[in-house]
């Protein structure tokens, strides 16, 4: 992405595997809540003067701003959770590095940060670099001609300002931490490079390796070594005029998965430089309704999770942090992560390759984007992109995601489709999905129309509850009269989860929340009041079932229901653990019964931050529908996922006995 006079950002394959120089730690920065743009320009405030590092002389100078004696903030972290002024902070902050580099002729020097949220703007030596929108994708700016031999200083302005053409929009249901979120490295490089590589088993059958490299700076007829030295293989790829080599080899590595996370080093040789990577093989597939791990059924036992640290408030970050997420996983027994709702850090998908985890990953298009807007379409492009370049060498991840709980409507299937397109030509060799709601038709109105039947052959509900409910379904077209027609009404029916873009996705993903928003969403529409539906709808769990019309898998992506860790409650208080367990216990009941299930990704691991959820005692600004909350605790529901996901082992959920809930109970 380019701005101005900038230069492109650029991505740039598994940066810790060069030569590089770390330039994180504590960087001097100024909180610039009007940001340029939003404020008049004041001569002590000039902004072309703090950029280039005009420090005042003293004197009868008028300087506005200084870097000396700033307030420091730790890059690699989010600006939100490090100092109390800034817990709400959604604007610009400047950020100022000074650094001594050895510059040599022959090499390249790349600028590359994990993600900066949400705009960064980049300096170096007071030359503007670039731009790049997207808070949670790595960029990368060649700086060659910038960088200077010895002193030299780098300006970042980021900026983490949302609104409606943003991805992801404004109004989201986690927290928009700020800030330079992510590692910021300076790589030295051959003056010919290689800048992306994609290694992958491409025949299952043959155990062939498919090998891809995508050079800069390259001349054609320049050679690429590939080896793994732990079996002896060594293959060789010769460069073309466009810079790109492919080779394929057989290889004798035996096979990737959750129960054993076989994975090999892999060494890239070319131009002076040697890459070092840790490569598995595996392969993943659709077949009518099963997901195909190397040829083979797989039943996803899996949890939701956000990019938050159990360790300590805020956002996630460093290597410490992706093992005490994914050992949650683990530990709840699972063989499979939703990261929501946007690609997490590249250190979760390589421990998730180390550990064994199966990883669903998730670009940030979310609830109302800008659908007709083409630049926002080229910004989700580009994410999405980078999203994928950047781990599809992970064997861990197995789906791809293009959205999460987006209306359907024509101008987001029109978007949802080219995002999905974009997908399948950079990866063929994985699933993509997005996670839908369901259509009012599909599910509310299903439901709904049971309710209202079962109301009305209540012979313990009055005639004043009945008359509005008779009205109601009068004017659906039903004859409220007919005592056979609401008995057959009022059966539980067998939903079908359809969406336009079932046609387009390989798996039918599905967030619902039955025992949760539900009852307080569709009361008025029965019309009766919310708790009477609430209590309607818990009898109604248990006979529910569901499946896609396509003859696609299904994995519910969501449900659940919010807890604080503590209050214990009981099986009628929303908020309390109790009643979480309950509903834990209710919806596996009731998804048992989906022939099509194929997976689960309940809402959520952890409790975390959103600004949308505001009771002060229940939540504080926490979203607490997670399993453990910000302090470790593990609720009640924790317990009883694990058994089940214990006793399950890799069997579909249907397959199960139909009483373990009941019969074992949270234990």
């Amino acid at each position: 992405m380019k701005d101005g006079t900038g230069r492109s950002a650029v991505l740039i394959q598994n940066p810790f595997g060069r030569d590089h120089l770390d330039l994180g730690g504590a960087w001097p920065v100024i909180v610039d809540p009007r940001a340029p743009g939003l404020h008049p320009p004041l001569p002590g405030r000039d902004i072309s003067g703090l950029v280039q590092g005009r420090v005042a002389g003293g004197g009868l100078e008028l300087v506005e701003f200084a870097f000396t004696n700033a307030r420091t903030l730790e890059t690699g972290r989010d600006w939100n959770t490090q100092q109390a002024q800034l817990f709400f902070y959604e604007s610009a902050i400047w950020h100022r590095r000074d650094f001594t580099a050895g510059k040599k002729s022959g090499r390249r020097y790349l600028l590359h940060f994990g993600a900066v949220n949400y705009r960064a703007d980049v300096w170096l030596n007071g030359a503007y670099i670039g731009a790049h929108e997207g808070g949670y994708t790595p960029l990368a700016f060649d700086v060659t001609d910038a960088l200077g031999e010895g002193d030299n200083f780098l300006i970042v302005k980021a900026d983490a300002r949302l609104d409606a053409a943003t991805v992801p929009p404004l109004v989201t249901d986690w927290w928009n931490y700020g800030g330079i979120k992510r590692e910021v490295l300076l790589l030295s490089l051959p003056d010919t490079y290689i800048r992306d590589y994609w290694i992958r088993l491409d025949d299952l059958a043959t155990r062939r390796v498919r090998a891809s490299f995508f050079l800069d700076g390259a001349a054609g007829g320049a050679e690429i070594e590939l080896s793994l030295p732990e079996l002896g293989e060594t293959a060789r790829a010769v460069v073309n005029d466009a810079g790109v080599a492919e080779v394929d080899f057989h290889t004798e590595a035996e096979l990737w998965s959750p129960h054993r996370p076989q994975l090999y080093d892999v060494e890239i040789r070319c131009n002076g430089e040697t890459i070092r990577d840790r490569i598995g093989f595996r392969t993943v597939e659709r077949r009518g309704a099963d997901i195909l791990l190397n040829g083979e059924p797989v039943f996803l036992k899996g949890i939701s999770a956000h990019d938050e640290s159990p360790r300590h408030d805020g956002s996630a970050y460093g290597i410490e942090d992706a093992r005490a997420l994914l050992s949650l996983a683990r530990e709840l027994n699972c063989n499979f992560v939703r990261l929501a709702h946007y690609p997490h850090h590249q250190f979760v998908a390589r421990l998730a390759d180390e550990i064994g985890l199966l990883i669903w990953s998730e670009s940030p298009v979310y609830w109302q984007i800008a659908w007709d807007d083409a630049a926002t379409l080229q910004n989700a492009r580009a994410q999405v992109r980078a999203m994928v370049e950047r781990d599809r060498n992970r064997c861990s991840v197995v789906i791809w995601s293009v959205g999460n709980e987006t209306p359907p409507t024509e101008p987001r299937l029109a978007f949802l489709k080219a995002l999905i397109e974009e997908v399948r030509q950079l990866d063929d060799t994985r699933l993509v999905s997005a996670a839908i709601y369901g259509r009012d038709r599909d599910v509310r109105q299903p439901v709904v129309n049971t309710i209202r039947a079962r109301l009305l052959t209540d012979a313990e509900v009055t005639e004043g509850t009945k008359t509005p409910v008779r009205d109601a379904l009068l004017a659906a077209g039903v004859d409220a009269d007919d005592r056979a027609a609401l008995e057959r009404l009022a059966l539980a029916p067998r939903l079908s989860i359809d969406d336009p873009l079932s046609d387009y996705i390989d798996v039918i993903a599905w967030n619902e929340y039955f025992g949760w928003y539900y009852a307080s969403q569709w009361a008025a529409t029965v019309p009766i009041d919310e708790a009477t539906m609430a209590r309607m709808f818990l009898d109604l769990m248990g006979e529910l079932a569901f499946d896609p019309a396509a003859d696609k898998p299904l994995i519910v992506t969501e449900f659940g229901a919010d807890a604080k860790a503590g209050f214990e409650g009981d099986d009628v208080t929303m908020m309390s653990e109790t009643y979480q367990l309950r509903i834990y216990e209710l919806q596996l009941a009731m998804l048992a019964r989906s022939r099509k299930l194929r997976g689960l990704s309940p809402w959520v691991l952890k409790d975390f931050r959103s600004p949308l959820r505001t009771h002060p005692v229940y939540q504080d600004y926490y979203n607490r529908k997670g399993l453990v909350d910000e302090t470790g605790a593990r609720k009640k529901a924790f317990a009883y996922l694990q058994k089940i996901y214990d006793r399950l082992g890799d069997a579909p959920l249907q397959f199960m006995e139909r009483k373990i809930a009941a019969r074992d109970g949270p234990g």
